[in-house]
């Protein structure tokens, strides 16, 4: 069995694009909902913002068990 990669050239740089793309999206619709929407901020900052948060890492953590899963076949 191969050994496997866990990163390769440019791995840090699309992440950080990732994350920056992903921070303003919640930044804005954020702002949409509170200012547009009247949303009461305390809903949108303190659950819906950690709750979208929270939801992005346990997608990501099952998408990298799939992953791992996925390249020891």
């Amino acid at each position: 069995m191969r050994s496997y990669r866990w990163y390769a050239g440019g791995d840090v740089n699309a992440t950080f694009g990732l994350v920056v793309d992903n921070m303003t999206n919640l930044v804005v619709l954020a702002g949409l909902l509170i200012g547009v929407f009247h949303f009461p901020a305390d809903l949108v900052l303190y659950r819906m913002v950690p709750g979208t948060a929270l939801g992005v890492l346990v997608g990501d953590l099952v998408y990298t068990w799939l992953a791992c899963r996925l390249a020891r076949r």
